[in-house]
């Protein structure tokens, strides 16, 4: 069985962090030993990665809750403070703890995006209204459909990630997670 994992936090106490040739300092050996010696099989790395995981959900949850609370006790706070301004027909009112104001906030949305794009199309200049993005999904798809072709003057990043998924059916999780009713 493998001893515990005492990798410093600090990489300046760790020999070519970040490289195959990683080592770490074993007090036992009082010398520096490689990383794969002293490092903790996949299993243990992956159980370990999953409780963190629980445990930051746990903080979150908790975090969600109390913010929402909070959240909800300023905004009867505002309604109330926007019924006193209404009341006295004001758009501001100083206090000595900041001034309450009134201000208006538009949302739009298009109800016929046909007749969008042909008032947008009439004046250049309206070409403002829209905002630069797209949509990776469907730049995968039209991808995955032309095999690899990219479409015109599209760029495309490519990057790899880790992710962990829990076993099914498994026991192994613990009932670290808030319910529903909490």
């Amino acid at each position: 069985m493998q001893g515990q994992l005492t990798r410093p936090t600090d990489p300046t106490h760790i020999a070519h962090a970040g490289t195959p040739d990683e080592v770490w300092w074993s007090p036992a050996a009082n010398a520096w030993v490689p990383a794969a010696v002293k490092a903790p099989d996949l299993s243990a790395v992956v159980a370990a990665y999953t409780a963190i995981g629980d445990a930051r959900t746990v903080a979150r949850h908790a975090w969600e809750k109390k913010d929402a609370d909070l959240e909800a006790d300023q905004h009867k706070l505002k309604v109330y403070m926007l019924a006193l301004l209404n009341s006295h027909g004001a758009t501001s009112i100083k206090t000595e703890h900041g001034t309450a104001y009134r201000s208006e906030k538009i949302k739009t949305s298009a109800a016929d995006w046909t007749a969008v794009y042909d008032w947008i199309m009439a004046d250049p200049d309206r070409f403002e209204l829209l905002e630069k993005r797209l949509k990776s999904t469907f730049v995968k798809e039209f991808m995955e459909a032309n095999e690899g072709k990219i479409p015109p003057g599209i760029n495309v990043h490519r990057e790899y990630e880790v992710s962990v998924r829990r076993p099914t059916g498994s026991s192994s999780r613990k009932s670290n997670t808030p319910s529903e009713d909490q």
